[in-house]
């Protein structure tokens, strides 16, 4: 926390946070009732960062599920869901390819691996689908039991 630039702290912010405003900025107004925005927090929303990404980022997060909430109470008027998921961690190149950091991230999580990315996007799929027709502001964590 002490270390991160000021700099560091506006991206992080900006991609995070005003990207997913921007992201429902854009779509809402060409959306038809009965469809379904989905936005991406993280586990750091819920540990402040830590396992991947510090404080900020944990942050930036937690901003992520608030706006989804928010959003969700805005557009349910309009027929639009408004949904989460917030992955664990993922192997992707976040995580990179150093096998001691793989190794303890996924012995974390009660799965006792990291999840794989097409995991983190059936979730997407899902909240998208009619599946989930009466979710909406919710926060679905896909994170293989880490916070437990």
């Amino acid at each position: 926390m002490l270390e991160v630039t000021a700099e560091q702290a506006q991206r992080c912010l900006l991609v995070n946070i005003m990207g997913s405003i921007n992201t429902i900025q854009a779509a809402a107004p060409y959306l038809a009732p009965g469809a379904s925005i989905v936005l991406c927090s993280s586990v750091a929303a819920y540990t402040g960062g830590g396992y991947v990404g510090g404080p900020v980022y944990g942050a930036s997060k937690a901003g992520v599920i608030g706006l989804t909430k928010g959003a969700a109470r805005e557009l349910a008027p309009r027929k639009i869901r408004v949904n989460c998921i917030a992955p664990g961690c993922t192997a992707t190149s976040m995580i990179g390819d150093d096998p001691e950091v793989i190794a303890t991230l996924a012995g974390r999580a009660l799965a006792g691996r990291l999840a794989e990315p097409d995991e983190i996007a059936r979730a997407a799929l899902y909240l998208w689908s009619s599946a989930s027709s009466y979710m909406t502001g919710a926060v679905l964590d896909v994170n293989g039991g880490i916070r437990l």
